[in-house]
């Protein structure tokens, strides 16, 4: 997989097409199609920029130091060869990379959930998104929609994972974290995602924190 900046025209038809298909009003919103796939979309406002919001879900290894239930974050880049890009006769607007993350959350029921993924495309101020590497989550992603009102002081995310669920499946480790959120009722998104608001609003995390023990634990998985 490969990361992509795109061009100003693709990212105006991008944007049209996400705005089309975000659910519009509630904190959370589940929905279901014929063939198996499940969305969860929620929203969320913060009083800042754009651009702030954009940087401050960009250096997400930082997200342990003010995302109360994420504990850890691994993370790889590699650019391609410069002989390849030139092969594929690659825009100064594209840069493909190869990004993969291992990621620690203080999930359902205080157990821990350790997941894979990577960024597959990121298009700055706008639009982000990234799939599970594990080979038993099907057609899994989560993505995040950036808008800003028209003085850019406040800004819309919209965040959505969307997933196969089939009972008959065996399911991967981020599809299983996701049906546990839903089936136990969780607010592990709604936690971070309120945890980000009051780090890029007050420039500092918020104060509550996970059981020492369970960082503790956690931290111990991840290294």
């Amino acid at each position: 997989m490969r990361q992509f900046f795109l061009k100003p025209s693709a990212v105006i038809m991008l944007s049209q097409c996400l705005k089309t298909n975000i659910a519009k009003g509630g904190r959370m919103t589940r929905s279901h199609s014929a063939e198996g796939i499940r969305n969860i979309k929620h929203k969320i406002n913060i009083q800042a920029p754009v651009e702030s919001c954009y940087q401050a879900w960009i250096h997400y290894t930082r997200f342990p130091t003010f995302m109360r239930r994420v504990l850890g974050v691994e993370h790889e880049i590699k650019t391609i060869d410069a002989t390849y890009a030139k092969a594929l006769n690659l825009s100064k607007y594209f840069i493909p990379a190869e990004q993969i993350n291992r990621w620690l959350f203080a999930g359902p029921g205080g157990k821990l959930y350790e997941t894979e993924s990577k960024i597959i495309l990121d298009i700055p101020n706008l639009f982000y998104c990234r799939v599970s590497t594990d080979p038993d989550d099907i057609a899994i992603q989560t993505s995040v929609l950036f808008s800003a009102d028209e003085m850019n002081q406040n800004t819309l995310i919209e965040f959505q994972v969307s997933f196969w669920d089939c009972a008959s499946i065996k399911a991967g480790k981020s599809t299983q974290l996701i049906l546990d959120i839903l089936n136990q009722g969780d607010s592990l998104i709604e936690d971070c995602l309120l945890d980000l608001k009051h780090y890029v609003e007050h420039k500092k995390p918020r104060k509550t924190k996970p059981a020492r023990a369970l960082i503790k634990q956690g931290m111990g998985r991840l290294l």
